[in-house]
């Protein structure tokens, strides 16, 4: 049987557990980070991150947005600067919520092209990666 404990301590000031346990805790002395400590007083600190994430108005007046309309079709470049082709974006109506369907392309590892037929005004969308 175990006794499970949690909390958060002072990790300077906590000890170790006894031999064949272990303490589980949010260090203070670490930005309250989630941590295990074997009865040798070795931690292993957990670090818990959410992916990175981008999102801005399909604007032109936007720094990282470009806005093009040719052959019947508007297209917005967006630098993103994610590093990454495995990104998931989405585009959807500011006015209601909506997710619209645009052809989505991953240009580079950080930008994308986001493009619909019709000429389409600034300010109307959003993208979310």
């Amino acid at each position: 049987m175990a006794d499970i404990n949690l909390g958060t301590a002072d990790g300077s000031t906590l000890g170790n557990p006894p031999a064949g346990t272990f303490y589980f805790f949010n260090d203070s002395n670490n930005s309250n980070a989630f941590t295990r400590r074997d009865s040798a007083g070795v931690d292993q600190v957990y670090v818990f991150g959410l992916p990175p994430s981008f999102s801005v108005d399909l604007d032109s007046a936007e720094s990282t947005v470009s806005r093009a309309f040719a052959g019947g079709r508007t297209t917005f470049t967006v630098t993103h600067s994610l590093g990454t082709l495995d990104i998931k974006p989405e585009v959807f109506r500011l006015s209601d919520g909506r997710t619209m369907g645009w052809r989505i392309e991953r240009t580079g590892i950080n930008t994308i092209e986001a493009s619909r037929t019709g000429n389409v005004s600034d300010g109307l969308f959003r993208v979310v990666i």
